[in-house]
């Protein structure tokens, strides 16, 4: 599916020329695909897409009160001493 800007370049340059064909080639697409976007343009068919983001309304956000604090418990770890995470030096045997 093209995306609106495409459609409109579609829709221009099949005005412009006159035939799906040279339209499609002009805009890299095939003439089946141009004359279905020139079609629903002249019958007013509004994309899905569109009609989707017409109907979300304004867009504005609804504010919620804040819920109460997340309280959980966390397991405990035991914990190593620091001088365990020390690197090790070994001798290398030649």
């Amino acid at each position: 599916m093209k995306n609106m800007r495409e459609e409109l370049d579609i829709i221009t340059a099949y005005n412009g020329l006159g035939t799906y064909r040279a339209a499609a080639d002009l805009c890299g697409t095939t003439h089946k695909t141009v004359k279905r976007v020139v079609e629903r343009h002249a019958a007013g068919v509004v994309r899905p897409d569109v009609r989707s983001i017409l109907a979300a309304g304004t867009g504005l956000p609804t504010p919620h009160p804040a819920g109460d604090a997340l309280v959980i418990d966390l397991p405990t770890a035991t914990g190593r001493a620091l001088s365990e995470y020390a690197p090790t030096t070994k001798s290398v045997s030649s």
